[in-house]
């Protein structure tokens, strides 16, 4: 759990912004709830989604120039 963790914080650091970052951790690694999120941002929860969906746009194309990066070993 605790390499697993390690792994996602570092690939959410890969994302560039700070911003989109705090989302991120936020959500997966603190689990916080959307209004929960949006209320410590400052941000609306509209605004909070969006920039969700801005992040892993984000990540998804850091995982297909690097698609081993979370790679579950079996």
């Amino acid at each position: 759990y605790v390499k697993k963790y390690g792994e996602i914080e570092r690939s959410i650091r890969r994302v560039g912004d700070d911003v989109l970052e705090e989302v991120l951790e936020l959500r997966y690694l603190q689990y916080m709830k959307w209004e929960d999120i949006a209320q410590r941002m400052n941000y609306s929860e509209r605004q909070t989604t969006r920039l969700h969906g801005i992040a892993l746009e984000k990540m998804q194309k850091l995982l297909k120039m690097s698609p081993n990066v979370l790679e579950c070993p079996t």
